[in-house]
């Protein structure tokens, strides 16, 4: 069998949006490495989605700001069938021989989803 992997992932143009940490020494002044600057208006990010399989990876899509579960299923109906067919192609197996992996956040396993 073959696993063909997906995810959406958050890539930001300036660095992590996450918390971040840095060691100062009491009583000096912090050091340029130590500060992080901030964009306004939050500026600078994109959601993706692919996925990736022993075969190399499927085609990158720009889901826009957030991914919704109607997102998803276009998504899936578009570009990863889409890249199942590059898969296909590239190789000679069959839809059979794949099996397709998602980490089953909700969005991805609502009702309007196939299976």
């Amino acid at each position: 069998m073959n696993v063909i992997w997906s995810d959406e992932a958050k890539v930001n143009r300036f660095g992590s949006d996450g918390k971040s940490y840095a060691w100062k020494v009491l009583g000096k002044p912090l050091k340029k490495h130590q500060v992080r600057e901030t964009m306004k208006h939050g500026v600078g990010c994109i959601m993706v989605w692919s996925c990736i399989s022993w075969y190399g990876p499927g085609y990158i899509v720009d889901v826009g700001k957030c991914m919704t579960k109607d997102v998803y299923l276009e998504v899936l109906q578009d570009d990863f069938m889409k890249s199942l067919a590059w898969y296909m192609e590239e190789r000679g197996k069959s839809t059979k021989q794949f099996i397709f992996m998602q980490d089953n956040h909700p969005k991805h396993t609502a009702k309007v989803i196939p299976k």
